[in-house]
């Protein structure tokens, strides 16, 4: 199909009806051309088209430099602004216009070091040459004015310093033989104790307990401890152990096991890696209790007789693993 470009008038060949143009570049002209008209068409009757006269300050201006001399290009509506070419160029401009200020020789009121801090407001009540000068000071004057609480121990009567104002004790191993302060903790475990819900493995032992016939309590406050089950008539403590609580903190239940034991108090241990199924594990707990408290009785060694290591030692982890 022979058409005729009707924006340069070329003769050419296409073979779809929309095609008006010739090629890539009288296409784009006739979109100009209706662009413009749909802008004209757009603009009310009465107002001013102004975006012609716009165009006159995109134009590019030359201008030389007024540091090197060399000539640039810039937009007409930013010609007023700048006056250089580069950076550099500017930052000599700046330089030139702007005059040195010589930096002020001050001596630090706490090291006695002289430094040159920039002239200025805050550089007149400056001080110090660094923030570390500036932080020992203000410590300095706060020990002044704050002087460190100090105390005797009411245990040992060592004199030590208090982080708190009611510390009483210069160590924990004090305060833990402080009698006030341990009936006041039992006081306070005693009201936890009340709302405490026990878990599988510890209603599997009372469930144990209740089926041997044994007079028993459950969560009793000793000292600074709440034991899970405590045989009145044998002076015994029976507790469950869970591996995710109790693998971590083995040294600590020693201790507290050696504590209890100088009360007078034997402490028997079980756990959960033994404790799997609820009839086995009332077995095993019944059975366990029986022949050490047959044996307490009979007034013989338990380490002779029979190394319970097994029920109330932490190896029990090893032999069943």
């Amino acid at each position: 199909m022979e058409k005729v470009c009707v924006v340069c008038g070329v003769p050419f060949k296409n073979k779809y009806k929309k095609v008006k143009t010739c090629g890539y570049d009288c296409g784009n002209e006739l979109k100009k051309r209706k662009n413009e008209i749909k802008r004209a068409a757009s603009i009310p009757e009465g107002v001013i088209d102004r975006r012609p006269a716009s165009k006159k300050w995109d134009t590019p201006v030359i201008k030389s430099c007024c540091i090197c001399g060399q000539k640039f290009a810039i937009p007409k509506s930013l010609q007023h602004r700048y006056s250089t070419c580069s950076d550099e160029c500017t930052s000599q401009r700046h330089s030139k216009l702007h005059k040195k200020y010589e930096s002020i020789k001050k001596k630090c009121q706490w090291c006695g070091k002289e430094f040159y801090p920039k002239p200025g407001v805050v550089a007149e009540k400056r001080l110090f040459c660094s923030d570390d000068c500036r932080l020992e000071a203000l410590n300095a004057s706060n020990r002044q004015h704050r002087p460190p609480r100090t105390g005797t121990c009411i245990i040992c009567s060592t004199p030590y310093r208090k982080k708190r104002p009611t510390q009483k004790w210069c160590s924990r191993e004090c305060m833990w033989k402080d009698e006030n302060y341990i009936s006041r903790r039992s006081l306070s475990l005693a009201e936890l104790a009340k709302g405490k819900k026990p878990t599988k493995i510890e209603k599997w032992l009372y469930e144990a307990l209740e089926e041997g016939e044994l007079n028993f309590k459950k969560y009793v406050p000793i000292g600074a401890y709440i034991v899970d089950a405590l045989l009145i008539d044998y002076n015994m403590i029976v507790e469950v152990d869970g591996r995710y609580w109790h693998e971590k903190k083995a040294e600590h239940d020693k201790l507290r096991d050696i504590i209890l034991s100088k009360k007078g108090y034997t402490t028997v241990r079980f756990s959960d890696v033994v404790l799997k199924n609820k009839k086995k594990s009332i077995q095993i707990i019944l059975e366990s209790i029986k022949e050490i408290i047959s044996l307490q009785l009979n007034k013989k060694n338990v380490k002779e007789e029979r190394p319970y290591k097994v029920f109330w030692s932490r190896e029990i982890f090893k032999d069943f693993q």
